[in-house]
């Protein structure tokens, strides 16, 4: 039996066309508050990128690689986005931001409740001036994104005021994980159940490897990130909405500010807000034949 769950007699708070009705407008509000604010530039990602030789770069997650029968060339699905928004910036130097929504895959997925092969995401791409201290960005750059989701999820359906963050805590995810634990990941959900909800400075540059990268957390290797998570009880889990990546950028990087890279966990948010009880419920993705047939059983409504 795979690794799902759903209550007994479930019903969904909101149905599935009040599901897609709330995706729809909150990702068009989101984005048309991202590009006032910062007069950002809506591109569109590509899913792959060409390479020259078979890539090993992570034994976890595994990246997904192919051939293509026409041609001699490789291809694989593109794991960093950081590299294409850099050169947007190089083609485009008047531009100082851009957005774009696409999907990142873990081939690697265990496949749970909040674990899917692929997730919708949003990109953001900005200069943030008056750096002084790394983590200091990391702590406004949140609140900001924090104000983003609250606009817009107020602007989908009024009834979701109370899902609005209006406090969060700030800690160093090494000084919190680095602990000796018999369950590390049972201690992390508590920690966050009692700290909802957190930003957590010094996570890994990883952009798919969301289930573990608190538990790899390190603040003392010289790039880290900052990544936002919220406590859901309904899923009795743990839900990381964004994460913050730091952008090296020594060719036309300003003397009075920074490149960062927002990565807004869209099929995440969408769990939050909407009280859903499984991610099948608000994107579309592979399952197995048994949660198939568990979902039509149940007359239960997924992407």
């Amino acid at each position: 039996m795979s690794k799902h769950f759903f209550q007994s007699n479930y019903k969904p708070k909101f149905d599935f066309k009040q599901t897609i009705n709330f995706i729809q407008s909150f990702d068009k509000i989101l984005i048309d508050k991202i590009c006032e604010k910062y007069s950002s530039q809506l591109v569109n990602f590509p899913l792959t990128r060409s390479i020259k030789t078979f890539e090993v770069t992570n034994l976890f997650p595994r990246n997904v690689i192919f051939d293509n029968a026409n041609t001699d060339y490789l291809f694989s699905l593109n794991e960093n986005p950081i590299d294409f928004f850099i050169q947007k910036s190089n083609d485009f130097h008047s531009i100082k931001s851009f957005v774009s929504k696409t999907s990142i895959f873990n081939r690697d997925s265990e496949l749970t409740n909040t674990d899917s092969i692929n997730k919708d995401v949003l990109f953001l791409y900005m200069f943030y001036s008056n750096i002084s201290v790394l983590d200091t960005s990391f702590k406004r750059i949140a609140n900001s994104c924090i104000s983003l989701i609250n606009e817009a999820l107020i602007g989908c359906f009024e009834k979701l005021e109370s899902k609005k963050i209006n406090k969060i805590n700030v800690k160093n995810a090494w000084d919190v994980f680095n602990k000796k634990s018999v369950d590390k990941e049972k201690f992390i959900n508590e920690y966050i159940y009692k700290n909802n909800p957190t930003l957590f400075i010094g996570t890994p540059l990883e952009f798919s490897n969301e289930s573990n990268e608190l538990q790899m957390s390190n603040v003392e290797h010289k790039k880290y990130c900052a990544s936002f998570y919220v406590y859901v009880p309904r899923l009795n889990n743990k839900l990381r909405l964004f994460k913050i990546f730091p952008v090296e950028f020594d060719e036309i990087q300003e003397k009075d500010g920074q490149n960062f890279l927002i990565q807004f966990d869209l099929s995440n948010i969408y769990l939050y807000a909407l009280d859903k009880v499984h991610i099948a419920e608000v994107v579309a993705s592979s399952w197995p034949e048994d949660f198939i047939d568990f979902v039509k059983t149940n007359n239960i409504k997924i992407m």
